[in-house]
């Protein structure tokens, strides 16, 4: 991705030094983009593909942040498999993903239409839920929040 996410992060905590794994093109398309703010010493872009490539070991923190939902359910588990086992013990797992929309007080609003498409890649987070339980992570956090459609964060804690 273009490095925002951890930009942010590095900008609103300055002890904070993070990496994003992304294919190559990416991350130089994410070096570029970060290239002339305070925070770009202090965010490093690892190249690799998330479907062969192992993560960095001895992270604290691992992110998924509309990633998963792109991906089939046997594919999005491998990728929280290779996060769980790239966590040193007590890190943690976000999940941070787009929410099914729910319909019960009726029909969707004209300006929803456009991401209706996509409706059949979102899971509910109990979907992801199981993945990291399954995994032996404990849940900690599981929120749900409307953004420009519904999202749901999910956090969990290797022993």
């Amino acid at each position: 991705n273009s490095g925002e996410l951890a930009r942010a992060v590095a900008e609103a905590f300055p002890q904070i030094q993070a990496s994003v794994f992304d294919l190559p093109v990416v991350c130089d398309i994410g070096r570029a983009h970060l290239a002339k703010t305070a925070q770009a010493d202090r965010v490093r872009f690892i190249e690799g593909d998330l479907r062969a490539d192992p993560l960095p070991d001895g992270m604290d923190l691992i992110t998924f942040k509309s990633v998963l939902h792109d991906w089939p359910e046997d594919h999005a588990s491998a990728f929280v498999a290779k996060a769980a086992r790239a966590l040193k013990p007590g890190g943690r797992i976000v999940v941070f993903e787009r929410a099914p929309f729910d319909f019960s007080d009726g029909l969707p609003a004209y300006h929803d239409l456009p991401n209706l498409m996509f409706m059949h890649f979102r899971r509910p987070p109990g979907v992801y839920r199981a993945m990291l339980e399954g995994l032996g992570l404990k849940i900690e956090q599981e929120s749900q929040l409307v953004l420009d459609m519904p999202f749901f964060l999910l956090s969990a804690r290797k022993p």
